[in-house]
């Protein structure tokens, strides 16, 4: 990302709070698409997997590629940032059109293109990203893999044979391509069923690319349906301790490093209170749309606050509307929890909180 480009979501993120002062709507600046419930992993810490086994027919509701691009083109004059996740992105055999469409909205308008895969199907990811790079050329693209430990514990944490190995081969297919504008990155759950490797993990996500985003397991609604058997939260010592580490690791060598770096200093805050360290802007700056096109505050929810059919796919339209200022109102702020797809806008809203509240917690404060 270019100094241009930082600026780009700065000035989006000072107009979402101007006008939370004034008490006008917020029209959020970063989209997130759950493209698909679909995915070839069978991770312990989400049971996005298990939806489409339980209930193979509700597949065929997915929003369709036209019906995402209208909705992303309908907030071109705020979208600065978009986010493409799943469930597994690459499930979806129309993947390539839906970039491509998104591209063509507002693709001069983005600051930041954002993928997220499980890398277990090394020739797909291939295929894909090599239609899809050339689409994106002068948009800053981001494309993370999830790594969640070293060969068995790998299969372990996300019950997939040889799972370890076929994600390195798929981030070493994808960062073959050479595309200018591209940037890699692992992103490591971590959690008690991995703490133990989680320097060597560290190491390992680090070995020439970008250093790994790290979070850590979370119960999450849309994920997990809050059945998941792992979360932090009544995890033992070792997790917090595996995650100030990486705090003190982590390098600062850029803007880029900043949100990354400040959301592990203020995790050890998250353990301290048993909430989150800032008031989340979720729901204000960021909105999560899932397959089917509920609109969520976050993945932590499961209730849509409304849905984009019944809004004619109109985000600003539906952002506006008195209904949907009544659904987000008493879920603004929230503390419930502190993964990096809501924490890092949180951070740019809250700068100076964010980090006195690092350094408080480096501290043992």
């Amino acid at each position: 990302m270019k100094l241009g480009h930082y600026g780009s979501l700065l000035m989006a993120a000072a107009r979402v709070e101007m006008a939370r002062i004034v008490g006008a709507p917020t029209l959020p600046y970063k989209l997130e698409y759950i493209l698909t419930f679909s995915c070839g992993s069978r991770c312990r810490t989400c049971n996005i997997w298990k939806r489409y086994i339980d209930d193979p027919e509700k597949r065929s509701e997915e929003l369709s590629v036209d019906e995402i691009v209208r909705s992303v083109a309908s907030a071109r004059e705020h979208v600065r940032w978009v986010s493409l996740t799943g469930g597994e992105i690459t499930d979806r055999d129309d993947l390539e059109d839906i970039v491509e469409g998104i591209v063509d909205a507002v693709g001069d308008r983005l600051s930041l293109l954002q993928f997220t895969t499980n890398g277990i199907n090394p020739d797909r990811v291939e295929e894909a990203f090599s239609r899809i790079l050339p689409m994106t050329a002068g948009i800053p693209t981001y494309v993370t893999m999830s790594l969640d430990g070293i060969g068995s514990t790998y299969e372990r944490v996300r019950g997939v044979p040889n799972g370890y190995d076929k994600v390195q081969e798929s981030m070493r297919r994808l960062e073959a391509l050479n595309a200018p504008e591209l940037t890699t990155s692992f992103q490591i759950t971590l959690s008690e069923l991995n703490h133990h490797e989680a320097d060597a993990l560290f190491d390992v996500a680090s070995e020439g690319r970008e250093r790994p985003i790290i979070t850590m397991a979370t119960n999450a609604l849309q994920l997990t349906g809050g059945k998941a058997d792992v979360d932090v939260r009544s995890a033992g010592p070792e997790v917090r301790e595996a995650l100030k580490r990486a705090a003190g690791r982590y390098p600062l060598r850029g803007l880029k490093d900043l949100p990354p770096k400040l959301h592990l200093g203020l995790v050890q805050r998250f353990f301290d209170r048993g909430d989150a360290p800032l008031p989340c802007v979720a729901g204000h700056a960021s909105l999560t749309i899932d397959a089917y096109g509920g609109v969520l505050q976050c993945d932590s929810r499961d209730v849509p606050l409304a849905h984009l059919r019944a809004n004619d796919f109109d985000i600003p339209a539906m952002c506006r509307s008195e209904g949907f200022r009544e659904a987000l109102a008493p879920l603004s702020g929230c503390r419930e929890c502190f993964t990096p797809c809501q924490a890092y806008p949180t951070i740019m809203h809250n700068p100076t909180r964010a980090f006195v509240g690092a350094a408080r917690g480096r501290l043992g404060l």
